[in-house]
C-alpha cells in the first residue's frame, strides 16, 4: 500500500525549481531574442528608406538636368518622373518634405500612427558634390 502511494506522488507533475528553471531559460531567451529582432526591424525599414531617397534622388537629378534647378514631390509626378501611385504608397509610411533650389534636402520622418514612428532619414546633395549616405535617426 505503501508504495503506491509514493508512486501516485511522484506522477504529479513538475516540482517548482523545474518550472523556476524553464522560465529563467525562456527570459534569457527573450532578453536576446527582442534586441535582435528590433536591429532586424530597423534595418529593413532604413533599407525602405533608402530605396525612396534613392527613386526621389535619381527623379531630382533628371529634373535638375533640364530645369537648372531641383524642385518638389509634385512636379516630379507632373513630370512624369515619379509614379504617383509610388507616392502614395510611401505616404503610408513616411512624411516626404523635399527642399529644391540649387541643393536638395530630402527628408522622411517616420509617421506617428505607423511602425515607423521615430525614425528619421535626412539626405543632403549639392551639384558637383559625390551625394553621401542619408543620415538616419531613430527615436524611441
Amino acid at each position: 500500500m505503501m508504495s503506491q502511494c509514493k508512486k501516485l506522488q511522484r506522477e504529479g507533475g513538475f516540482t517548482l525549481v523545474e518550472l523556476l528553471v524553464v522560465l529563467i531559460i525562456l527570459g534569457i531567451l527573450t532578453a536576446v531574442a527582442i534586441p535582435l529582432y528590433t536591429s532586424y526591424v530597423r534595418k529593413a525599414r532604413t533599407a525602405e528608406g533608402n530605396t525612396i531617397i534613392s527613386a526621389i534622388f535619381n527623379a531630382e537629378k533628371a529634373y535638375y538636368a533640364s530645369h537648372g534647378q531641383f524642385t518638389d514631390l509634385q512636379t516630379l509626378v507632373n513630370e512624369n518622373l515619379l509614379d504617383s501611385n509610388d507616392i502614395n504608397e510611401w505616404g503610408g509610411h513616411w512624411e516626404i518634405a523635399i527642399t529644391g533650389g540649387n541643393s536638395l534636402q530630402i527628408t522622411l520622418t517616420g509617421k506617428d500612427e505607423t511602425n515607423f514612428k521615430g525614425i528619421t532619414m535626412t539626405f543632403n546633395y549639392t551639384p558637383g558634390t559625390a551625394p553621401s549616405e542619408p543620415t538616419v535617426t531613430y527615436n524611441s
